[in-house]
């Protein structure tokens, strides 16, 4: 009891930690989280707003993609839209944290120390880039394959009662989450039942169909979803290995390029020890559930029905299934013990330069976003910003400027030309500047000749040409070098900082 007391202490202290780079800021700085923070203040003022019936159109659609959206509303009326996000972003670390910790006690009985070493994956590459209703829909999929675990004993109905609902509701937040429950439930019946009776194939599939029925049931979700309306979006990239490898090496992209490079080889070291020593017991159904992530990783297109990385997203599940999976045979194991004490101290450290990085990117949204104090309220935003260029040392760590743009909708209820446009698979649609090539994403990105080796001024200059500026009040320059580009001929400057600048168009 007393050792179960401090493993409860310990993961309420590491959720709580997690916490700390989001208590120095005020937006979430996730790459595409502030497009989203747009989506949500139209989705909930449009009826009551003129200006936002003017730019903007919003339908609502069943989709597997909807957790948010669905939260946003009553946590608003609450707390505000800019912090309800906020809330809701820092609480995804802790909750998953806490997933974690309860697999590792419903199938090992305590915490593992290789399951500390899986905590840094929370912040992964899928989360900085602002896949929220993604990451919710995941960290609900582990507290709900945890009792799933638990629940073993229960009869049929009692499990259906408890399970479709929740897997309906991981659906509703996102369909990988549902995903994400059934490969670990699958894999988890699927042991079991081969270990009863490895010989009797027919009658095992028949067992384990007869368990998971519950939550497969939002397959009838997804036929309505894929079969109606909301059925856009484009499916490409499939088997691409230079997109796989940088979905593996970008797994834990942050701040800084040598520590997060360190920190994957940690946990693929410690994954590779587990599997070799013979005092590392693997759990068989979260090491086959941890394969099955590989595989999907590895035959999944990068872009499924207009949603990138949708193969990638997977690497880090695979990473913390994996992790989770083994613990030693001995609690007092030493080595087992020593990884642990390796992976808190890492744990610790990518917090520490997490919210130093966090700190970093709150100074420069505030600096930026003082543009929007010339701006008055129903605005019309043309928006410019480079595209980014290859990965490099220099390059590892993003200024996360994609979509501050958006805040613009947020503050002034203005029109922006940065939201997203997926017919059938986007809620929001943009109506303000429809029938030029300055409506939607991607109509924002200057893009860089021969990956920016060569100077962005002619693109710059084309794109200023192509500028329908009868649709716009202002044009507004984000993460460019000024220095190096030409004010714009026929505006007027009326706010400008190291890396943006805002202009007013001149009629």
């Amino acid at each position: 009891m007393r050792s179960r007391s401090r493993e409860v202490l310990l993961i309420a202290a590491l959720a709580a930690l997690s916490l700390a780079p989001f208590l120095l800021v005020a937006t979430p700085p996730l790459v595409d989280l502030p497009g989203h923070m747009g989506r949500y203040f139209v989705q909930l003022n449009l009826a009551r707003s003129p200006l936002l019936q003017r730019d903007w159109a919003f339908h609502w659609r069943l989709s597997g993609n909807l957790g948010i959206d669905l939260l946003i509303g009553p946590l608003s009326q609450l707390l505000g839209l800019e912090r309800a996000v906020w809330l809701i972003a820092a609480t995804l670390p802790p909750l998953m944290i806490w997933g974690l910790a309860r697999i590792s006690w419903a199938i090992h009985g305590r915490i593992s120390p290789f399951m500390l070493a899986a905590t840094p994956f929370v912040f992964a590459y899928p989360f900085q880039f602002g896949f929220l209703n993604d990451w919710l829909s995941t960290a609900l999929a582990l507290h709900a394959f945890a009792s799933w675990v638990r629940a073993s004993g229960w009869g049929a109905w009692r499990r259906a009662l408890v399970f479709a609902p929740a897997a309906a509701l991981i659906w509703l937040c996102h369909v990988y989450g549902w995903a994400i429950l059934l490969v670990l439930a699958g894999a988890w019946e699927l042991e079991r039942a081969w270990t009863a009776r490895p010989s009797q194939w027919p009658a095992m599939t028949a067992r384990i169909s007869a368990r998971l029925w519950p939550i497969g049931l939002p397959i009838l979700l997804v036929v309505l979803w894929r079969h109606g309306e909301s059925g856009g979006g484009g499916t490409a990239n499939f088997f691409n290995p230079f997109l796989k490898l940088e979905g593996l090496v970008f797994v834990l992209r942050d701040q800084n390029m040598l520590v997060d490079l360190a920190s994957l080889i940690f946990a693929s070291g410690l994954i590779y020890f587990m599997v070799r020593q013979r005092q590392v017991r693997i759990e068989p159904g979260l090491a086959l559930a941890a394969w099955l992530f590989a595989l999907l990783a590895a035959l999944l297109p990068f872009s499924l029905f207009g949603s990138d990385m949708a193969d990638t997203r997977l690497i880090p599940v695979a990473f913390m299934i994996a992790l989770t999976s083994g613990k030693p045979r001995l609690e007092a194991w030493r080595p087992a013990r020593t990884a642990g004490a390796l992976a808190l101290i890492l744990f610790l450290g990518r917090l520490a330069l997490m919210a130093q990085g966090f700190m970093d990117y709150d100074r420069d949204f505030r600096q930026h976003l003082q543009a929007l104090d010339h701006v008055p309220q129903g605005a019309s935003i043309a928006v410019l910003r480079p595209a980014r260029c290859a990965v490099s040392a220099r390059t590892w760590r993003t200024s996360r400027l994609d979509h501050l743009d958006s805040l613009a909708i947020v503050r002034r209820s203005a029109f922006v030309n940065s939201q997203w446009s997926i017919p059938g698979a986007q809620s929001l649609e943009p109506l303000h500047a429809t029938g030029t090539d300055f409506n939607a994403d991607p109509s924002e990105v200057v893009r860089r000749p021969l990956n920016c080796a060569l100077p962005l001024t002619p693109q710059y200059l084309a794109r200023l040409k192509a500028l329908p500026r009868a649709k716009f009040d202002y044009l507004w320059l984000l993460d460019f070098d000024l220095d190096d580009l030409p004010p714009p001929k026929g505006m007027t400057r009326l706010y400008g900082d190291s890396r943006s600048a805002l202009y007013r168009i001149n009629r």
